[in-house]
């Protein structure tokens, strides 16, 4: 069983997030969040989404390496094909988007992460997060110049290290889950997890996992609720199967993929982090030139 919701921010009537839940071959869930001035971050996540799912529909997939080969080869052509339309189109200079992934091959997943959104796993009443945000905020906490409670309200926590688009190159993360009978995956935008986080996600996800429409439907009411200034999106799959074992006392972790089809190492830190200055620049300036035609 799988779920989808989206909501446009209560200050705007754009949807720049896409959601994706495709069943024919397995199973791929995937969301996606926009970001660039005017309309165009809603063009980067719909290019973005078009040109994943053709990657994976027209590869030869007959096993877990071959998933991950497929989806880390259609990223890369996602992130070419954002880059080239802003090429031959003013109006959609700078925009980029976001993308968190997750193909499923029997009892096995795929993930693939870059820029801030996020896959989770509700196994025996845990929830536990399977990606790592690509942000400045996480990469501060992570080098110990951030503790958990300055990340978490930190002034650029909208700042990411990469996104589809907006790098010369990309550098997806792409590790593999082992899947557990009864599992439930969330995959959200920012616009969830920015308004409804640690304990009260958890909780709410639990409590709500027996009808993942309903819970859906309640994550995204209770992150408009909370302030709800960003798109919100949400997508949820429970594994049921056969050929999956039942939940395991310990809980879900990821294991990188060596994949040949994407770039092999990401920028050193020190890059990334200017990438990341770089960027909060940009969209300060995208930022306000949109204030100023709004006023003009």
């Amino acid at each position: 069983m799988a779920a989808i919701d989206t909501d446009p921010t209560r200050l705007s009537t754009q949807i720049v997030d896409k959601t994706i839940i495709m069943g024919d071959r397995g199973v791929l869930l995937a969301v996606l969040d926009g970001m660039g001035g005017a309309a165009s971050g809603d063009v980067a996540s719909a290019l973005g989404r078009e040109v994943l799912l053709r990657g994976v529909h027209e590869a030869t997939i007959d096993s877990l390496q071959d998933l991950a080969e497929a989806l880390g080869a259609a990223t890369v052509q996602a992130h070419s094909a954002i880059r080239d339309r802003a090429a031959v189109d003013s109006s959609c200079s700078g925009m980029g988007t976001t993308l968190t992934a997750a193909g499923v091959l029997g009892d096995q997943a795929v993930i693939v992460q870059i820029g801030d959104s996020r896959a989770y796993v509700l196994r025996g009443g845990e929830l536990v997060q399977v990606t790592e945000d690509q942000s400045l905020a996480s990469e501060l906490l992570a080098s110990g110049r951030l503790s958990p409670e300055e990340a978490a309200n930190y002034e650029h926590s909208n700042v990411i290290l990469q996104a589809l688009g907006v790098n010369d190159r990309v550098y997806p993360s792409i590790t593999k889950l082992a899947l557990c009978q009864g599992d439930v995956l969330l995959l959200c935008t920012d616009g969830l997890t920015d308004m409804v986080r640690g304990d009260t996600l958890s909780q709410t996800v639990r409590d709500g996992a027996d009808d993942l429409r309903l819970l859906a439907q309640t994550l995204t009411t209770k992150a408009k609720l909370a302030g709800g200034f960003d798109n919100i999106s949400v997508v949820l799959a429970r594994c049921e199967g056969s050929e999956l074992p039942d939940a395991r006392a310990e809980p879900p972790s990821v294991e990188p993929m060596k994949v040949a089809s994407t770039p092999t190492a990401p920028p050193p830190v020190r890059r990334r982090l200017e990438i990341a200055l770089l960027l909060a620049a940009l969209f300060l300036m995208l930022a306000m030139a949109g204030v100023i035609i709004l006023l003009g």
